[in-house]
């Protein structure tokens, strides 16, 4: 039932975002007074067409895009004929700004998709518009090794400054492997940590191991444990153990477990009072045990709504955000440092739509507009074949004041088609793998 929700969710993501990008593309071209041969909902033979003046409006039989056919635009039809020889359609700067129409849709469509997510409102984990106070560090873990506290405040990662959770986590998350400075606030002080950035999962996601802080909010209590016997209920907060501030319920386990057979001074806040209570610690199987289920992790949820204009401004910062962390990406990537496995194709597009769709209709408004802003990043690429690709040549050309020549143009197609191929082939073999 998922496979088929995957792939559907896929169709409607494609069949939404490639028309609009070539939307794009043909306005501009109509803009200009290019020719447009051909615009077509999905690939392959055509289902229905519809001729008005010079265009051809079609439906294709392969529903997953669609595109645009501008006379004078392909790297073969650059020349056209003409009674007294050949000539070029159009300016260069027209022609550029042709090819950057499907990207700049793709953008301001990115940018509406994600206002209308944020004016219906989505909920994200709290935490990650906060502050970056640390409440638990993995002992094993980068941050661990590297002499990060509970307590501390992260304020840079590398070079890049960071103010909330959730800028330090997309940092983190393409910075795997790399050896970085790490700039927190300790007691007032700043310090500087070298940390070395571990890779975790099928994604190879960078990995620090430090959590925020959440409350040490006691769930359930052991009937006729030793808690329960001391007085504590469920609801209560521990606050801190033995004099021990607790920053995380994480802290409270190994306290906790190397407490067995002694009793522990706890520090509880109990609706707006503060309890001091003395608990027996029971040795079982070695370790200490109190008889409280705590949680792991925050469950504290807020919801980003806002008005339109809010909504816009707010969704506009977020996707300049988000293009810069790609090409951040990108630049690793090239420079050795990028794991390939972060990269996501067909297969992993299909999933993601699916969870999109199964979470609701805002969330799946946030991934469209996600994805929309990722297709225009991709496609201004300067590779052979892709919209950036054409425009890389157009702009040597216009530095060297004249054009190249047909075959030329037509190995660098080959050339780009050959790349996009291996890419494609990698990337796909690299989700098939990641998703067994």
């Amino acid at each position: 039932m998922q496979i088929t929700q995957n792939i559907l969710g896929l169709i409607i993501v494609l069949l939404i975002l490639v028309p609009f990008h070539e939307l794009g593309h043909f306005l501009a071209a109509r803009l200009f007074r290019f020719p447009v041969e051909i615009f077509s909902l999905g690939f392959g033979p055509k289902i229905i067409g519809l001729r008005r003046k010079e265009t051809e409006y079609r439906v294709s039989w392969i529903p997953l895009g669609g595109y645009v056919k501008v006379a004078g635009m392909g790297m073969d039809e650059t020349k056209l004929a003409k009674a007294d020889g050949a000539f070029e359609m159009g300016t260069r700067g027209q022609r550029i700004l042709i090819l950057l129409g499907g990207p700049f849709v793709n953008l301001i469509l990115a940018v509406l998709l994600v206002a209308g997510s944020f004016m219906l409102g989505i909920q994200i984990p709290a935490y990650l518009e906060r502050e970056v106070r640390v409440g638990y560090v993995d002992p094993e873990s980068p941050a661990g090794k590297a002499g990060i506290r509970a307590g501390d405040t992260v304020t840079a990662l590398g070079r890049e400054r960071v103010g909330t959770w959730e800028e330090l986590l997309k940092s983190v998350t393409i910075s795997g492997g790399e050896r970085v400075i790490v700039r927190v606030q300790r007691d007032g002080e700043p310090l500087e940590m070298p940390v070395q950035l571990a890779k975790r999962g099928d994604y190879q996601i960078g990995y620090l191991g430090i959590v925020p802080p959440a409350p040490a909010k006691i769930l359930t209590v052991e009937k006729d444990g030793p808690a329960a016997k001391a007085g504590i209920r469920p609801g209560d907060i521990l606050e801190a153990l033995d004099g021990q501030l607790i920053h995380h319920p994480m802290e409270v386990f190994p306290l906790i477990a190397a407490r067995g057979g002694k009793t522990a001074a706890l520090r509880i806040g109990r609706e707006g009072r503060t309890l001091t209570l003395d608990v027996p610690v029971a040795l079982v199987d070695g370790k200490g045990r109190m008889g409280v289920v705590l949680p792991t992790y925050p469950e504290e949820y807020t919801t980003r709504k806002y008005g339109f204009f809010d909504a816009l401004g707010k969704s506009a910062v977020s996707c300049w955000s988000d293009a810069t962390l790609a090409y951040r990406f990108i630049r690793k990537l090239l420079a050795g440092k990028g794991s390939a496995r972060q990269m996501s194709g067909i297969v992993d597009m299909a999933k993601f739509s699916g969870e999109a769709m199964r979470s609701g209709f805002v969330y799946f408004l946030n991934f469209l507009g996600l994805l929309s802003r990722q297709l225009a990043i991709f496609n201004l690429l300067p590779i052979p074949l892709l919209d950036g690709g054409h425009m890389f040549i157009l702009t040597i050309e216009a530095a060297l004041r004249r054009s190249f020549s047909l075959d030329v143009k037509l190995r660098i197609a080959q050339v780009g088609f050959l790349f996009l191929l291996l890419l494609v082939s990698t990337v796909t073999i690299l989700d098939i793998m990641k998703n067994l």
